[in-house]
Formats: structure tokens, C-alpha cells, sequence
């Protein structure tokens, strides 16, 4: 693919100014993998791929040592189409070799500002060293890596190198603890490949790993322009928007995150979270460590996150609908069917269960599922309800606490298989900022000094439990209607002082308070 921006003049097309320039050399070994990291299955399309290439604690065979070994273990033939011997899909076969390379191959790195000319360096260390593997022209199956450290630079070269990192088919990486912001997401998205028409991703990121992306922009000398230089100046910020747009776009980047990257002004940054990341075909690794203890605050961030990645924005609702107790999550957004559940397993490790607007095994989880394990009238309301609504508006027709959870846990117990382990990053990761400042009105600390403070105001609610059902609901909508004049079930601040709540009181309930 040819590059389609002239440069002219001294006119340049940045992403980002930084310090230095680039370094580009071959590492010594491939320290990529940790013994104890493998991928994380964040993207539901390469599951069953999943599956066949992570480690067997159990092989008595040590694993192949060698790219030559895996081609012979995995009974791989170098033919144009890539073939095995049939009994794999496409998914696990190009997902084995790719994550074979991650851990066998060699590794260059390019680390620091990417500048004009960085092409030609990488070229000429690629010649000098054999890096490049390709069997035929464009077809390089088991091509070596390209790792990235980047915060940006010239969208240019950054163009170029992608174009020739795609043609090369090499794997691109971002280690533990590194970035790739602005122009260096280009090349490193280019980590793909398509074999007779079929797309597989190459491009891996550590789960510590930071990828961002923002609007390119043009920076001008100083001066005065005549109309011929502004319309050039035009006619090239339009033809780097289309290029831009068209590597991403064959690279498999979602027009979400096109949109999120054109929305975001050049001085800020769009990061992507581990989810958006499972979204754009990037291959997640890292520590699969059990995570035994998680707060609201974690499991909203987390949920959140997802939400994000499937819709392009937070959501409230995911704040008002969180419900848990000691073994499950849930939150919920009426309308989109998005649904994001955790649940402790027996193991007593916390795994998650999404529901992303498009797929939904919780939404085949109704009457017939749930006779197999109770007979609560309750539950076989929410199965009733699961089975004939949209799953969002489904649960929110059920106020008590209690039974949610429950029927989360049944449905955990049914559908395990669906159920993930979270990436451990997941306990490091920040509350996103649209959340910050707010009370988390559905914790049950919370809503047991509702309670108290209701029937305190002769609105009797009953025994305080820290459970918003109907009969705690009901009663804050007496207490809109009887201190501040208004409808509904919404709790506030104003609503909590007029209760006569200390905000002092509040402050274990204030998402970010901690930070």
C-alpha cells in the first residue's frame, strides 16, 4: 500500500512532539513472557482459539523450543493458504502460530520519538540481521516481532512503518510497563495478517501496557499564508485524516474507536482500556492471578470499562443498578442489554460474565434453566421476566437485592463456561473520572442508614438490612415526595442531608475518595 500524503513546504503532520528520538535495535533474547503469563480471553470471537493454545500444567512434554519444533509439533505446512492438517480452525491456528512467535521469536525494539528516516533504519537492521522470515513475498506466517515504547511523533513515518510492517507480517508487542500513544499506534495495529481473505491479528500488548490514541493535527511554522498555501495546507490535513482512517480500517480498528480518537483533542488522550483492547483484536497477556478480594469500586471501574468499549461512553445507570454482597456483582443498563455479573466461584476467585449489547447467554438463562436448581417464586419471576423483556429492563423490574444476586449465582453455576478470570490488572486500574465525586447510593452500608434515617422520619421501612427492596424504595419515594417535593426513587445528596445524614458519614461511599 502506497503512502498517500505529499509532504510540501515545511509543513509537518504531527501527533505528538516529545523529546527524543527513536532507538531501534535487536534484542539479545526474547524476555517477553513471563513462566507465568499467557493471554487473557477478553475477545468472545477467539475463545475456542484460546483454548487451544494455552499451557497444559499437566503435558509430561516440555514445550517446543524452537519455531521449527512448533511447526513440526503443531503438523503445520508452509503452503500460500497456511494449512494444518484439518482438524483446527482457522482462529487456532493462526492464534498458535502468533502467540508461538510471541514467545519464540526474535524481538526488535523501537523505543522513543518516531522521526523521518526511522523507516530506513528499521529496514537496513532487518536486512542485516535476517529478521525477516517470509517465505514469499507477503507471506511470512511465523514472522519475527517488533516491539513498541513510543508516546509518538512524525504520522508520516509512522504511516510508512505500518505500511511495512503489515507487508512484512511481522508480530508487534507492547512489554510490560511501556506505551504507545498518538503515531505510534499506527504501526503497532498493523500488527495483522490475511491469508485468502481471512484476518488474524498479530499484535499483542501486556496487560501493564498503556496504547492511546488522539486527532492528528498539523503544526505550522509562524507566518502569513496565501490562499494557494492554505488550500494545500487543507487539501493535506484532509488526505492524512483519509490515510489514517484507512490503515486503521484494515487493520480491524472499530469505527468506536475512530470516532473516540477523532473526538479527542491533540493535547489529551484517548487511552484504551484492557476490554477496548479485547474489542480491537489486541491479544491481552499477562498474570491469570486469582483475585479473591474485590470492592464495588473495582467491580464498577471494570464494568465500566466494558461498557466503554461496547458504546463508546459511561453510563450512570451502571452506578444506580450496582447490586452485590460477599459472593456477586451485578450491574445493568436498561435498554442496551449490557450486563456485566462477577461472581466468587468455589474456589473463591472472583470471575466476570458479560452481556455486550449483541450476545447474551444470560438472556437463555430463564424458566427452564432455573426449575433445575429452585423453586422460589421470586426467581421463577425474574426467569419469567428474563425469558419475555429485554434483559436490561428485566432486572430492573426486580428491586430486591437478595434474589438478583441469587439467580446471578445460578446462572454462574449453569454457564461457568462463560464466566472468565479477571486480568489482575483489574485490581490496580483507576475508577474512571465520570464516576469520581459520586455517592455510590446502592452499597449496603449505604442503604442501611437510608433505612434507619426513613423510619427515623416515621416512613417505616422495616428492620435496616442494607437491601434497596420494594419497601426501602417505596419509602424514598415518600421522602422525595414529603422533604423536597419531587417524585421518584433517585437518592442524593440533597435528599441524604435532608434525611439527616453527616456528610462526614457519606464520605466511605464516595467513589474516587480514596485517590
Amino acid at each position: 500500500m502506497e503512502t498517500r500524503i505529499l509532504f510540501a513546504l515545511a509543513i509537518l503532520l504531527l501527533f505528538r512532539a516529545v523529546a527524543f528520538s527513536a532507538e531501534i535495535k535487536l534484542l539479545p533474547r526474547n524476555d517477553i513472557l513471563a513462566p507465568d503469563e499467557w493471554l487473557f480471553d477478553l475477545n468472545p470471537r477467539y475463545s475456542g482459539a484460546m483454548a487451544m493454545v494455552k499451557p497444559n500444567p499437566d503435558a509430561v512434554n516440555k514445550p517446543p523450543a524452537t519455531m521449527k519444533e512448533l511447526v513440526e509439533a503443531r503438523g503445520w505446512t508452509m503452503e500460500r493458504d497456511f494449512r494444518g492438517d484439518g482438524g483446527i480452525t482457522h482462529e487456532s491456528r493462526h492464534l498458535g502460530a502468533a502467540s508461538g512467535v510471541l514467545r519464540l521469536g526474535r524481538v526488535i525494539r523501537i523505543s522513543g520519538q518516531i522521526v523521518a528516516g526511522d523507516l530506513d533504519r528499521l529496514k537496513t537492521l532487518v536486512e542485516a540481521e535476517n529478521f525477516s522470515e517470509c517465505l514469499d513475498k507477503d507471506y511470512c506466517p511465523f514472522n519475527n516481532i517488533i516491539s513498541f515504547d513510543s508516546p509518538g511523533g512524525s504520522f508520516f513515518e509512522a504511516s510508512k512503518l505500518a505500511e511495512y510492517i503489515q507487508s512484512q507480517n511481522f508480530v508487534t508487542v507492547l512489554e510490560r510497563d511501556t506505551i504507545c500513544e498518538s503515531a505510534c499506534a499506527l504501526p503497532f495495529l498493523a500488527g495483522y495478517t490475511r491469508y485468502s481473505g481471512f484476518f488474524f491479528p498479530r499484535r499483542f500488548a501486556h496487560e501493564t501496557a498503556r496504547l492511546g490514541v488522539h486527532q492528528p493535527f498539523i503544526q505550522l511554522p509562524e507566518g502569513s499564508y496565501d490562499s494557494g498555501q492554505v488550500s494545500q495546507i487543507v487539501s493535506i490535513l484532509n488526505r492524512s485524516i483519509n490515510t489514517v482512517t484507512e490503515l486503521f480500517v484494515d487493520a480491524g480498528v472499530t469505527l468506536r474507536t475512530l470516532k473516540n480518537m477523532y473526538a479527542t483533542e491533540p493535547k489529551s488522550m484517548y487511552r484504551l482500556s484492557l476490554l477496548d483492547m479485547g474489542t480491537e483484536s489486541i491479544l491481552v497477556f499477562g498474570k491469570e492471578r486469582k483475585i479473591a478480594e474485590l470492592t464495588r469500586e473495582k467491580a464498577l471501574g471494570f464494568c465500566a470499562s466494558a461498557y466503554r468499549s461496547h458504546f463508546g461512553s459511561y453510563s450512570q445507570a451502571l452506578l444506580d443498578n450496582l447490586r452485590s454482597d460477599e459472593r456477586t456483582f451485578l450491574t445493568f443498563e436498561y435498554g442496551s442489554n449490557f450486563v456485566c455479573t462477577m461472581v466468587r466461584d468455589n474456589e473463591e476467585n472472583w470471575k466476570f460474565s458479560i452481556c455486550d449489547g449483541k450476545t447474551c447467554e444470560l438472556a437463555q438463562f430463564g424458566q427452564a434453566n432455573i426449575y433445575k436448581y429452585s423453586d422460589s417464586d421470586v426467581l421463577d419471576d425474574i426467569a419469567t421476566s428474563v425469558d419475555n423483556t429485554e434483559i436490561g429492563i428485566a432486572l430492573a423490574e426486580f428491586a430486591n437485592r437478595t434474589a438478583l444476586l441469587e439467580y446471578m449465582r445460578y446462572f454462574h453455576k449453569d454457564r461457568d463456561y462463560t464466566f472468565k478470570p479477571l486480568p489482575s490488572e483489574t485490581l490496580n486500574a483507576e475508577t474512571p473520572s465520570f464516576y469520581c465525586g459520586k455517592i455510590d447510593t446502592r452499597d449496603a452500608g449505604i442503604v442501611r442508614r437510608i433505612q434507619e434515617a426513613l423510619n427515623r422520619h416515621d416512613i417505616p421501612v422495616g428492620k435496616p438490612d442494607g437491601s434497596a427492596g420494594p419497601k426501602t424504595l417505596a419509602g424514598i419515594s415518600q421522602a422525595n415526595r414529603k422533604l423536597l417535593g419531587r417524585d421518584g426513587e433517585r437518592v442524593d445528596l440533597e435528599l441524604l442531608v435532608g434525611l439527616g445524614i453527616a456528610y462526614d458519614d457519606l464520605s466511605p461511599y464516595v467513589l474516587c475518595g480514596n485517590s
